[in-house]
């Protein structure tokens, strides 16, 4: 990385690589694609003057995340603003992946590990680094969320002897303490329908149906539209919303459910719409996770 450059440019540099890939869609006429993205970024906390958001795109965002708010765009398109917006990303990967296969994991020193910790790296950095803290808290991350390897280390020495406290000042903050494996500020999302499933890949287990692609706001207005008797729970009027969400947005969704669209506005306006994310932050909330021993 050009440390030249700030982060506020390389972050701009994306957007605009990004931009000339939308304006290149025959079928999809944006007048300002930058500020399209822009506007589609901050939904999801990516603004254009954060010094924060950089990091936060390139080490925290996943795809589905940013494809969320994207899902207008063809998906060989969105794939190819996707590998601009983490092409640092993949690179850090690669030379993470070579560290793991050139040293044992139990030969790399607590700062090797650190510096590669991750909520996507290899479980078996969790696993060590789980082993060397006796599965104690030590871990404190920075505001952009980001590991603060100099504080975390000097509480992972302080975990090899004692247990350590849930939380531990730095500067003038109180920063919590997270355990290997825990992160801060993940989440699931509840299916809309059914608020007892989590969606997994957007897949929910009860109805078998994908909510895949569809837009948070769009879940939201079907858990208001559930409730006040706009839908009900049979499958065919849970999959021809899906549909219309899915192709359409909230454009469709106000169309053909007008009673719902008032009261969404209404509620939106005292910002108090439904909330279908869930935080993991304690070992109350562990999940099966396929990719190893993660809490959120």
């Amino acid at each position: 990385m050009n440390t030249n450059i700030s982060k506020i440019e390389l972050l701009r540099n994306k957007v605009s690589q990004s931009a000339k890939i939308i304006e290149l869609i025959p079928d999809i006429k944006i007048e300002d694609c930058k500020k399209y993205i822009w506007e589609r970024l901050s939904s999801i906390g990516i603004y254009e003057n954060d010094e924060n958001s950089y990091d936060l795109l390139i080490n925290f965002c996943k795809e589905e995340d940013v494809k969320s708010v994207f899902n207008e765009l063809p998906i060989v398109r969105f794939r190819q603003i996707w590998n601009i917006f983490t092409e640092n990303k993949q690179e850090k990967n690669s030379n993470v992946e070579s560290i793991i296969k050139a040293i044992p994991i139990g030969q790399l020193s607590d700062k090797e590990l650190l510096e590669v910790y991750s909520p996507d790296c290899d479980s078996s950095i969790v696993d060590e680094l789980s082993k060397r803290s006796h599965e104690r808290a030590f871990v404190i991350f920075l505001e952009n969320g980001l590991v603060d390897i100099e504080t975390s280390l000097r509480m992972l020495r302080e975990a090899r002897r004692r247990e350590t406290p849930v939380n531990y000042k730095v500067g003038d903050a109180l920063k919590r303490l997270y355990k290997a494996g825990e992160f801060p500020g993940l989440f699931y999302i509840h299916c809309p329908i059914h608020n007892d499933i989590l969606l997994v890949d957007g897949y929910c287990d009860k109805s078998k149906l994908s909510w895949e692609n569809v837009d948070y706001e769009c879940m939201q207005f079907a858990k208001l539209a559930l409730e006040i008797g706009d839908i009900d729970l049979s499958i065919p009027n849970i999959r021809q919303f899906i549909s219309i969400a899915r192709g359409e947005g909230l454009i469709g969704l106000r169309r053909d459910f007008q009673h719902t669209a008032l009261i969404f506005d209404e509620k939106k306006e005292l910002n108090v719409l439904p909330n279908l994310k869930i935080r993991f932050s304690d070992k109350t909330n562990v999940v099966d996770d396929p990719f190893g021993k993660r809490i959120f």
